[in-house]
């Protein structure tokens, strides 16, 4: 995809439950970012990582418990 693709928008008009949508403003005014842009970053890491995460059985650890996988090894 080239820069231009990018840079382009689309609207996209969605549903959502209440809840979620109390959560997304909730975590967007926390960091001080606009609910469009919170939505825009959660898709973001979808197309570019969890859809490929998903298809390679890939999981997710805390870095707290990696870090303890990591130090119950032996050298």
């Amino acid at each position: 995809m080239n820069n231009n693709e990018h840079k382009k928008t689309s609207t996209r008009t969605i549903r959502l439950s209440k809840y979620l949508d109390n959560v997304l403003q909730k975590d967007a005014k926390e960091k001080r970012v606009t609910v469009n842009s919170l939505v825009s970053s959660i898709i973001t890491k979808y197309a570019e990582w969890d859809r490929y995460a998903e298809t390679f059985g890939f999981i997710s650890v805390a870095r707290l418990g990696f870090n303890s996988i990591i130090e119950s090894v032996d050298d």
